[in-house]
């Protein structure tokens, strides 16, 4: 009944919901509700086939409620103009341990998500788990004209620096350790909350990359066992990989198609109309998130240590990791970029077999 890191054997997971689109007709613009409805149902059809996959792997699913919100709604000091829906657990909620963390982040679209995973967390509280939440924020509107999805920094280091605000997604777990991307997304009072509700865990921060520690850990690297790190790209590892000989760190960046993350937002706006409206009007304003640039193929669920699910299918890659003896399994996520994310960011795992050790 606990989870200590992201790769012993995978026993119960969380994966994300999304509405059907009658959901967004109180919400969107018929234009844009028109572009939007195919991409809705197909990360729909492929977060069911996700579901399946884990599955058939004996991995018990839980999927959050989709909550039915019948207009906007105005809070004291900000608008929920568009309630999101329950689709990236990953950024605001941690088990670890047997903890389960809540927090909350600076988009306003997810001040209530919360109460979609309500009835998980109160199952697994009642089997033993504990359950912490970050105190509830009062946040600001945001300002379309700053672009504030580029600007996280400012965001959370002047914007709402008074606030108690995190992204889990930030946190990488390594047995007794917490490997930390040291500039957020999220307040210093974010960290330091986290930091003295895990009185005995090492937090170590990674400092060095991607964007100078800033951003989502779980980009471009994944681990299979205590020893094996596999990567994209070996300067995206944390240094406590890199420069301790017990780690064998395998880089595929070479076997895998596109890989410049920068591109994909600029080649989607561009594809003959496929996301147009003003690029789904500023992707639906708070909707969006930070610019995280997920690497797809190494944003992964490792099952076990021979089975790992995958966002998309790589003929060349998936052969290359049979010679580990490991399989991939693909859900060809066809919406990946719209959401900016793939399997990892749409799940969370609760429970993995496995101890709390030293790792690093």
């Amino acid at each position: 009944m606990s989870v200590w890191t992201d790769y012993d054997p995978l026993k119960e997971i969380i994966i994300g919901s999304i509405p059907t689109p009658e959901y967004f007709s109180n919400f969107l613009k018929p234009d844009i509700l028109e572009v939007l409805t195919p991409i809705i149902k197909e990360t729909n059809e492929d977060l069911n086939k996700f579901a399946n996959i884990c599955t058939s792997l004996g991995v018990k699913v839980y999927r959050p409620k989709v909550l039915d919100f019948r207009e906007p709604l105005r809070l004291p000091g900000f608008k929920i103009k568009n309630p999101i829906s329950p689709l990236v657990p990953r950024d605001s909620y941690l088990v670890y341990g047997n903890t389960i963390y809540s927090s909350y982040t600076s988009m306003a679209d997810r001040w209530l998500e919360s109460l979609s995973f309500y009835d998980i967390f109160m199952e697994k509280f009642v089997e033993g788990y504990n359950w912490l939440s970050t105190p509830v924020p009062q946040l600001k509107d945001f300002r379309p004209d700053t672009q504030w999805y580029t600007h996280g920094g400012d965001r959370y280091g002047v914007e709402l620096k008074d606030k108690i605000l995190w992204h889990c997604a930030t946190m990488y777990k390594c047995g007794d350790s917490l490997i930390i991307n040291s500039s957020g997304p999220g307040t210093k009072l974010g960290y330091d909350w986290m930091q003295r509700n895990m009185p005995d865990t090492k937090f170590i921060k990674n400092s060095n990359k991607p964007h100078k520690g800033w951003g989502h850990i779980d980009q471009f690297f994944f681990q299979t066992d205590d020893n094996t790190v596999f990567c994209t790209n070996k300067n995206y590892v944390p240094d406590v990989f890199l420069n301790n000989s017990k780690f064998k760190v395998h880089e595929f960046g070479h076997l895998i198609k596109d890989v410049d993350m920068k591109q994909y937002e600029h080649r989607l706006a561009q594809t003959d109309g496929k996301y147009s409206i003003e690029w789904i009007d500023e992707w639906i304003d708070e909707w969006r998130g930070f610019a995280q640039e997920v690497a797809f193929d190494s944003n992964v669920v490792v099952v076990d240590s021979k089975n790992i699910i995958v966002t998309n299918e790589q003929p060349a890659l998936s052969n290359w990791f049979k010679e580990f003896g490991i399989t991939l399994h693909p859900v060809n996520l066809r919406q990946g970029g719209f959401w900016d994310g793939g399997v990892h960011c749409l799940s969370l795992d609760i429970k993995r077999d496995g101890e709390k050790r030293n790792i690093v």
